[in-house]
């Protein structure tokens, strides 16, 4: 598949997906970005695991950002502490270049996409 037609493709989902799917989509690019930067740690290869901790941490905003706490009460606040402890745990593994606490958010977010993705099933 070439460039712009995964491109395409891409967009295609995004603008299809329900509001639930996007969220399990946000969750699986996070993920995706923790997991790269979790190798480049190993590999001590900062030009790219600090732009990945920096688009991780860019989706928890975006995550952060779409609660409805209104609607969510004590759920949404619950998400809100755990997106923010997240954001400052890779914070501090950006600065230190500590793989543990990008495994310790990749733990913390894992169980939270699965979630996302059964209300994503049940909906569909």
């Amino acid at each position: 598949m070439t460039d712009t037609s995964a491109r395409a493709y891409l967009e295609n989902a995004v603008l299809t997906a329900s509001p639930v799917r996007l969220v399990v989509m946000l969750y699986d690019h996070a993920l995706l970005k923790l997991r790269t930067a979790r190798a480049a740690i190993a590999a001590r290869d900062p030009k790219t695991y600090g732009p990945a901790i920096n688009t991780a941490s860019a989706v928890l905003s975006e995550l952060q950002g779409s609660l409805n706490h209104e609607a969510g009460g004590e759920i949404a606040t619950s998400l809100e502490a755990i997106y923010r402890f997240a954001q400052a745990e890779l914070t501090r593994a950006n600065l230190r270049k500590e793989a543990e606490r990008i495994d310790a958010v990749i733990r913390m977010l894992t169980p939270l996409r699965e979630a996302w993705e059964q209300l994503s099933r049940r909906a569909a």
